[in-house]
């Protein structure tokens, strides 16, 4: 069930992008908006709603490591650099052109994959008290 988990949360992540790109034109926005915010918050909000369907619908039990990958993908970059110098660079808003990939491609489906992983714990604790009720 993890692979399916985890290719569903890689796919709320993509909806994520378009709709932050949808939001970005409807807006004017440019390069110099606050990456965690767009698309940051539309790849969360995406990812919340994948995981409180799907975690509905299947197994939720693998959904709660899909975050493990993308930390695991980031895990050298702080061994090799200064701590808040790689935070900055996979997190920060303030990006050069070379750093916003290490958002695009690294923070942001990090920080997608932990709202997915957190919403699905919410879902299973919520139905584990609906069923302790009946």
């Amino acid at each position: 069930m993890f692979l399916l988990h985890f290719v569903i949360c890689v796919a709320a992540y993509v909806v994520g992008w378009i709709a932050a790109f949808g939001i970005g034109a409807l807006f004017q926005m440019d390069a110099s908006t606050n990456l965690l915010l767009f698309p940051g918050l539309p790849i969360a909000i995406t990812n919340a709603i994948a995981a409180s369907t799907a975690c509905r619908r299947i197994s939720s039990d693998g959904a709660r490591w899909v975050w493990v990958p993308w930390a695991l993908l980031i895990a050298p970059y702080f061994k090799y650099h200064e701590f808040f110098d790689a935070l900055n660079n996979i997190f920060g808003p303030n990006c050069g052109p070379s750093e916003c990939l290490y958002v695009i491609f690294q923070g942001l489906p990090f920080v997608g994959s932990v709202v997915y992983a957190i919403t699905s714990a919410l879902v299973r604790w919520n139905s584990k008290e609906a069923a302790d009720l009946h």
